[in-house]
């Protein structure tokens, strides 16, 4: 089965690769436009310029990655593409690590960051930040709070002590620090 994907790219390609680039999935395989993949992801910039048999062959096996989930960056990544959305953000958090796509992750952060598109609690979204080591995103989420009460009222919450220690106490020095500055 091959499924084409072929899309101009919307930020700058990588001068070196150019063309198509096939990506496989088992018996499945995608075309996709290697410079704009690269242009996307560290990962396949390296993949695609190696001197391994994949590079001289054209076609790239794709191991960890279930198809429906390179579906799920394609969509995203496609100049007219999907929306980073709560069902798919930490998803594709994990995707953005995986294959080194610093400007997927970016999307997600912006998506995070504006409260009116999604549900999710503060806690949660420290914990999003924690899992996928969104340090300014982190930093945004405790600059946001208005008063050290209302920080106070978050880590007497359920939902916070149910966190891993390592990020309350992340959260909490942060905590000290605000605090600090208002009283000095």
């Amino acid at each position: 089965m091959n499924i084409y994907w072929d899309t101009e790219p919307a930020i700058a390609s990588i001068p070196a690769i150019g063309g198509t680039a096939i990506v496989c999935f088992g018996n499945t395989e995608i075309e996709v436009n290697a410079g704009y993949m690269s242009s996307w992801s560290e990962f396949f910039r390296a993949y695609f310029q190696s001197d391994m048999k994949e590079a001289r062959s054209g076609k790239f096996p794709i191991e960890d990655c279930s198809i429906e989930d390179f579906h799920e960056i394609l969509s995203v990544i496609h100049p007219c593409g999907k929306i980073v959305d709560a069902e798919n953000v930490e998803r594709l958090l994990e995707l953005a690590r995986r294959f080194m796509m610093p400007f997927l992750a970016h999307h997600c952060e912006v998506f995070l960051l504006n409260k009116d598109s999604h549900k999710f609690s503060i806690v949660k979204l420290f914990q999003i930040a924690h899992n996928f080591d969104l340090t300014l995103f982190f930093e945004l989420l405790v600059d946001g709070f208005a008063t050290t009460a209302e920080l106070r009222k978050m880590i007497k919450s359920a939902e916070y002590k149910a966190l891993p220690d390592e990020l309350k106490k992340r959260i909490e020095a942060r905590y000290m620090d605000i605090d600090l500055r208002a009283h000095p």
